[in-house]
């Protein structure tokens, strides 16, 4: 039961500063923020 999934990019400006790793149905598996973190973020299950 896998699900696609797909990036949405951050931006601050003109500049991509990350990215989030988002379902297809909506919801947000990680998020990457290069600057000024250089940090992947997981959200809580909300399951």
């Amino acid at each position: 039961m896998s699900e696609g999934s797909h990036h949405e990019y951050i931006r601050v400006g003109q500049r991509i500063v990350g990215y989030m790793r988002v379902t297809n149905s909506g919801h947000i598996i990680s998020i990457w923020i290069n600057e000024p973190y250089n940090k992947l973020f997981l959200p809580e299950n909300s399951e």
